[in-house]
């Protein structure tokens, strides 16, 4: 693994620090993936016109990861990559994929976020291979983490690996499909933990 410098974003006042107490933060805390580290009221992730929204009206810690980068930043500046600081070259494969966004709260509550237009059988991939990446092969454990992705329409499934994905996030990582309204999902952090 990769030398990782403490995030200039955990400072003093953080309640979230790279130690045992917060063990997602503690594995992955480089500055390079981080966009942000507060406490703002509302987080919007938002890419071709797909939205995640999550509002902090406690005003908790939350600290916003960056997970899949654009591939032409990639190419150029790879190690910005929380993936390239997992596992290297591996991060090259194409048939490598991993979700778009996390957020890890104060409580030790992680939610990984994929905001797919219409490939839904390959969003779900996405989300499980992260979860295997992230937190299963890397020994990391948080206290609970929920699954989500944005979607333009959600297909009818007809494959029966789509259907075993689903239901696996379904049952292990919290993830509801009928979150998603017309590519936008919108929840209250309060609310749902």
């Amino acid at each position: 693994m990769k030398k990782q410098e403490i995030s200039k974003e955990a400072t003093p006042q953080h309640k979230i620090v790279a130690d045992k107490t917060y063990p997602f933060f503690y594995a992955y805390h480089d500055k390079a993936y981080i966009e942000s580290h507060d406490k703002r009221p509302t987080v919007s992730l938002e890419e071709k016109g797909i939205q995640y929204i999550l509002n902090n009206k406690d005003n908790q810690e939350l600290v916003v990861y960056k997970i899949d980068i654009d591939k032409k930043i990639l190419n150029k500046h790879i190690e910005y990559s929380i993936f390239y600081n997992i596992v290297g070259e591996r991060v090259k494969d194409k048939k490598f994929t991993k979700c778009d966004y996390g957020i890890y709260t104060e409580d030790d509550i992680l939610f990984l976020i994929e905001l797919k237009g219409t490939d839904y059988e390959h969003g779900l991939e996405q989300l499980l291979h992260t979860i295997k990446v992230l937190i299963t092969e890397n020994n990391v454990s948080v206290k609970k983490l929920y699954t989500r992705m944005v979607f333009k329409i959600r297909p009818d499934i007809r494959s029966a690996n789509a259907r075993k994905n689903e239901d696996k996030l379904i049952k292990n990582y919290n993830y509801n499909p009928k979150l998603c309204k017309h590519g936008k999902i919108i929840e209250d952090l309060k609310k749902t933990i």
